[in-house]
């Protein structure tokens, strides 16, 4: 499921490491100005090769921090997609996968979202470790119950394996159309692969899968 969600995010941000990559290029080939100003003898077409350098040179950093600016968005708007989801299902997860990317990937500070749950969950194991009165035993299973993976009757993990089912169901659909498949035929192909009895069940997981995903998930 994690890689199904990074998935937008990477295909978005990876636009910023090409760019940076081609105003690289430009400026290398920028630089053999340099070269040729000092291989110059007249002062005056000297100055003249310098300033076009520094030109160039400025309107490359220019489409580089338009390029950093676009990633920065796309990030923020990602985390706030997270947070959504977070606040619709009060499902943990997404506070983990956030922090994994912004921590493990951008190597920066979590969203406050992120932060807020984990505050939350240090103080309630804070007071539950000041508890003498509760054994050590309930103690470690109450530690669940902070953390949210687990509520009476709901099970963090079942249900992400279920959207995780729903997406790959979703990316199939859509991968027969992108072929020119009839929609009908792309629905039996889909229904068939996962064993779904008809095409109302696969209906109402993509309507499910994206209410609660919402931006998270391809059109």
């Amino acid at each position: 499921m994690s890689s199904l969600l990074i998935a937008k995010l990477r295909q978005q941000t990876d636009r910023s490491i090409a760019v940076a990559l081609d105003v690289r290029e430009r400026i290398l080939k920028s630089s053999l100005l340099i070269q040729k100003a000092s291989d110059e003898p007249d002062i005056n077409e000297k100055l003249r090769l310098f300033q076009k350098y520094c030109d160039e040179v400025m309107q490359h950093c220019k489409v580089l921090a338009t390029s950093l600016d676009e990633r920065k968005a796309v990030i923020a708007e990602y985390s706030l997609n997270l947070r959504d989801c977070y606040q619709r299902t009060n499902n943990p997860f997404y506070v983990y996968l956030a922090t994994s990317i912004f921590h493990n990937v951008y190597k920066t500070t979590p969203p406050i979202w992120c932060l807020d749950y984990f505050g939350k969950c240090s103080a309630a194991i804070v007071l539950l470790v000041d508890d003498e009165t509760t054994p050590p035993r309930d103690c470690a299973d109450k530690v669940k119950d902070i953390f949210g993976f687990t509520r009476t009757g709901w099970n963090a993990f079942n249900e992400m394996r279920e959207l995780s089912l729903s997406a790959r169901m979703h990316e199939t659909y859509q991968s027969l159309r992108a072929q020119n498949l009839a929609s009908i035929h792309a629905a039996i192909q889909t229904l068939e692969k996962y064993g779904l009895a008809d095409d109302r069940s696969r209906r109402r997981r993509i309507s499910a899968l994206k209410k609660t995903l919402g931006n998270l998930i391809s059109e």
